[in-house]
């Protein structure tokens, strides 16, 4: 679909360096489903040596989601591995943020008038964060590294989602 293509596009240009893991990086476009205040959480996985990946979960723009995240990943395997929590190990930094740290976009559905999705700018989640959505759209999490060196990744955050705010 050309709206999946331009939002990846978008996202590539974004963070393209010598040596980007395409394949690693290459978005599977999943949309997610609504969680409301009555709902208990949302749950989902994020691999370290993957791009952007789905949560599943549909986020509405204005309301306010609790994001928390747990797990162990390795960023690195020589000399020996680099372990990082969702916070991220603060001696790498990609990107401006430490690497092993949480991050988030949002990627909306296709605007039926251009066929095009928006993408939000990159959000910093760690191991808690109150995200208030800019847009509707589903929420993309991945594990900071350079994306260049995304194979010699290992493990996953285990992430969680609540409604903390209703539609405005």
């Amino acid at each position: 679909v050309i709206a999946d293509l331009a939002a990846e596009w978008e996202l590539f240009a974004r963070q393209v360096c010598y040596g980007y893991d395409i394949e690693r990086s290459a978005i599977e476009f999943a949309g997610g489903t609504t969680l409301s205040e009555s709902d208990d959480v949302h749950r989902t996985s994020v691999a370290a040596d993957r791009g952007w990946q789905s949560s599943g979960l549909l986020v509405h723009a204005g309301r306010a989601y609790e994001i928390t995240a747990k797990g162990r990943t390795a960023l690195a395997q020589i000399p020996r591995p680099w372990e990082s929590e969702p916070q991220g190990i603060s001696i790498r930094y990609a990107h401006g943020r430490p690497i092993g740290r949480l991050l988030g976009v949002i990627i909306s559905e296709p605007d039926p008038g251009i066929g095009r999705r928006r993408v939000s700018e990159v959000i910093d989640l760690g191991r808690d964060a109150v995200l208030t959505a800019p847009l509707d759209g589903t929420l993309y999490l991945r594990v900071n590294d350079f994306w260049n060196e995304l194979a010699d990744n290992t493990g996953e955050y285990a992430v969680t989602a609540r409604v903390l705010t209703s539609d405005k």
